[in-house]
């Protein structure tokens, strides 16, 4: 009787050890790289899957520059989140905002970017936030998609202007 309750206890934590009784497996902290357009429309088409792709993730992605902007919420005495970085989107811009939030220390760098400029951003996704949208009859609300502790990672050269 002895040796069966031995058996058992082998196999449970054999079992334990290969992960067979935890059917989760701890998700990667690292997202594949996305556009910010096809990121938009995989939050506005299916936010579940998306929370699963993107949230508590460090996510990077490609895009144009919408804007630069201080931010909007206090900074504390370290500085993070002082700024913001709007991703222009070629579809939905009034649905969906794609903003990566950037540290005090980021600033120079910030500021050479200009609107339209392609870049590569990586930040830490965090949950989505939704707005009520009641300044349009019959809109939707609106979601920002926040990225934190954000870095630029390339910078492509803005195009000469037109002449």
């Amino acid at each position: 009787m002895r040796w069966l309750a031995n058996i058992v206890l082998v196999a449970a934590v054999g079992a334990a050890a290969t992960g067979q009784d935890d059917p989760k497996a701890k998700p990667a902290t690292t997202a594949r790289g996305v556009d910010a357009d096809q990121l938009a429309a995989e939050v506005l088409t299916n936010e579940l899957r998306a929370e699963d792709l993107y949230l508590d993730r460090d996510v990077t992605v490609r895009g144009k520059v919408g804007r630069v902007i201080r931010s909007r919420f206090p900074v504390d005495d370290k500085g993070q989140d002082a700024f913001a970085v709007e991703l222009k989107l070629s579809k939905s811009a009034d649905e969906i905002v794609v903003r990566f939030f950037f540290n005090r220390d980021e600033r120079d760098r910030l500021a050479r970017l200009l609107p339209g400029q392609e870049v590569v951003l990586r930040g830490h996704g965090t949950r989505f936030m939704v707005y009520q949208d009641e300044t349009r009859k019959g809109a939707k609300e609106l979601i920002e998609v926040q990225f934190r502790d954000s870095r630029v990672l390339e910078v492509k050269a803005p195009a000469p202007p037109d002449r």
